[in-house]
């Protein structure tokens, strides 16, 4: 079986960065080679054509001689001797020239009609005198296909051609020696900038990873339960979006956490308040010290119904935490919905002494909703305020024209600081609002679960009536 290699991502990242460099400089390499030996070779070219125009300007200026034209025609070494003469002072003190005088003293004679200079001259720079129709004049009868020629004219009247082959760097050692010193810069350049991407690929690769290197520590103690931990952002890029994108999760899972742990200890303090009753009366039967009369197992029958409840309201709200509890939404008129419910909610209100006044808007108001869903949560209400508003008091259902509900009751009131905690589980206000009716401390929490599944709002403040204001909105609601 195959050993896997595995590399860690910084080592990944610098054989990219590495292999990046090197492509670029090896692009960059190229295109600057090819650039040069184009353009020097255009150079050449340039000035070559250039002087071969005004040697044909000094031809022409012989060819007003018939005798010197026929002589030019004639005689092959008059020709090479007499345009040698004129690209010999074309050149004068240019390196071409001192090039072209050492390869004619190096290079052996070869014909008899062939002078040294005319002989080295013709290897380096060969030349052809054509007649106007092209035929070979002077010059070797084989033509290159790429040849430029001048005319040699006389009164506007052209006598022949003077032709060249175009020349290359290579052709004169000077110049071949020249491009050889670019090419050799071009390739010490390339390497040190090759060697200098590569120097910092690693270092960079490292700068790059240690986000991620931090957050994977950091993803490390979170699985490990540190809710507390955090990493440090110190780059506005998408790391650093990134690095605080985990902060809020550290900080969302810390206060689940907790939120998690008190309720179970809010659970255990619930049930064991009942249970503890329920085991000091048995107790007590048992021992004889409480006799076993109709008093005595309606007080247990009432703790049995204040412990099952509890449970019920756990699992209500078990079930709306966790998305589970079904709703059939459909189009209803919030006006008709509190009107329908209007009378139950009075008779529940009626035996705590308390009253109930409806508020509607002047027109329906249509909204998507789970019609069972919205009567548990006016029952829950009603609950609420039954358990803690004092008796003689007042209930206050208003529909405002923008399909916000308010649910308010008269005193007692809640303190300033309690007001944002009504909607956490078992959260109460003994202190101002007392349990008449032993609540669980789970119906606002259950409210408020349905409201979000409305898509809706909901937030607590003071009344006008002096005790307790639930305020829903619900959203993309339309009347009509």
């Amino acid at each position: 079986m195959r050993t896997m290699i595995r590399l860690s991502i910084r080592t990944k990242l610098a054989i990219l960065l590495g292999g990046l460099a090197l492509l670029l400089t090896l692009i960059i390499m190229f295109g600057v080679q090819t650039s040069f030996d184009r353009g020097f070779h255009h150079y050449l070219n340039e000035a070559h054509s250039a002087r071969m125009m005004r040697i044909a300007t000094h031809l022409s200026e012989l060819a007003q001689d018939p005798d010197q034209w026929q002589r030019l025609q004639q005689e092959r070494r008059f020709l090479f001797e007499t345009v040698y003469t004129l690209i010999e002072q074309e050149y004068a003190e240019q390196a071409p020239s001192r090039q072209l005088s050492e390869e004619v003293n190096r290079r052996p004679l070869s014909g008899r009609h062939l002078s040294r200079r005319a002989f080295a001259l013709n290897r380096l720079m060969p030349f052809w005198l054509l007649s106007p129709d092209g035929q070979v004049l002077a010059g070797s009868p084989e033509l290159p296909t790429e040849l430029l020629n001048a005319p040699i004219e006389v009164d506007g009247q052209v006598y022949g051609l003077l032709a060249w082959r175009p020349i290359q760097a290579r052709d004169f050692e000077a110049e071949a020696l020249f491009a050889q010193q670019q090419q050799r810069l071009i390739m010490g350049v390339a390497a040190l900038a090759l060697l200098l991407s590569l120097s910092l690929a690693w270092p960079l690769s490292r700068y790059l990873v240690r986000p991620i290197q931090r957050l994977s520590l950091a993803m490390q103690a979170l699985m490990a339960r540190r809710y507390d931990t955090r990493v440090p952002v110190t780059s506005h890029d998408e790391l650093g979006d990134l690095a605080e994108d985990f902060n809020r999760m550290a900080r969302t899972l810390g206060a689940y956490d907790d939120s998690q742990r008190q309720w179970l200890a809010d659970i255990a303090h619930e049930l064991r308040t009942p249970l503890a009753v329920l085991q000091g009366q048995l107790e007590a039967m048992e021992d004889g010290v409480m006799e076993l009369d109709q008093k005595a197992i309606q007080s247990l029958q009432d703790e049995i119904r204040q412990l099952n409840g509890l449970v019920d309201d756990l699992h209500q709200l078990a079930i709306t935490d966790l998305g589970a509890m079904r709703y059939h939404f459909e189009r209803l008129d919030l006006n008709r919905l509190l009107t329908e419910t209007a009378e139950r909610l009075q008779n529940q209100l009626r035996p705590a002494q308390l009253t109930l006044s409806l508020e509607l808007a002047a027109q329906p108001f249509w909204i998507r909703g789970d019609r069972q869903r919205l009567e548990q949560m006016l029952q829950n209400l009603v609950q609420n305020s039954i358990r803690y508003t004092d008796p003689g008091g007042r209930v206050r259902v208003r529909l405002a024209a923008n399909g916000r509900l308010s649910w308010e009751d008269s005193a007692p009131g809640v303190e300033e600081q309690d007001l944002p905690h009504l909607f956490e589980r078992f959260y109460r206000v003994d202190k101002s609002r007392q349990r008449a009716l032993g609540g669980s401390g789970l119906g606002l929490s259950i409210v408020s679960n349905i409201i979000k599944a409305h898509q809706g709002q909901a937030v607590a403040r003071h009344s006008e009536l002096g005790g307790l204001c639930i305020e829903v909105q619900f959203p993309g609601s339309t009347s009509v």
